[in-house]
């Protein structure tokens, strides 16, 4: 996990990226109701870039 200010190469990335989404609908019987998970990750995203070695991580987010 990552906070934004520290990391704005990152967030700055991630905001203008096409990420890959997954969603999956699942019955939860608890609540007796349907939940969406949806997962949304982008690979090889640089934290930060000193033009010659970026630091390379993935980057994944999920929602309920």
């Amino acid at each position: 996990m990552c906070k934004e200010e520290p990391h704005q190469w990152l967030a700055e990335t991630v905001t203008n990226s096409n990420l890959e989404e997954v969603r999956e609908v699942k019955w939860d019987a608890r609540k007796k109701k349907h939940a969406a998970y949806t997962w949304k990750y982008l690979n090889g995203a640089p934290v930060r870039y000193d033009g010659q070695n970026p630091f390379m991580v993935n980057y994944l987010s999920m929602e309920i």
